[in-house]
């Protein structure tokens, strides 16, 4: 996720803006089974980014900033 987070903060840096944000991140495992011998196992894993913009004097910037998928790859 670290090249992700630093494109978000260096778009908003160049725009002379200021970033913060999160990143969550889980993990599960999950299992079930029956009287009848039938069991059944799945793992899977999730990260989400959630990044909010601001100008550097706190007030919101008047053009919404879009930054397309492939600038985040």
């Amino acid at each position: 996720m670290i090249p992700h987070v630093k494109t978000a903060i260096d778009l908003a840096l160049k725009r002379k803006q200021v970033a913060a944000g999160s990143i969550e991140r889980s993990r599960r495992n999950n299992a079930i089974a029956n009287k009848a011998g039938l069991f059944g196992y799945h793992q899977s894993a999730d990260s989400q980014l959630t990044t909010t913009i601001r100008m550097a004097d706190g007030s919101r910037p008047q053009k919404a900033m879009v930054c397309p998928t492939e600038q985040l790859v």
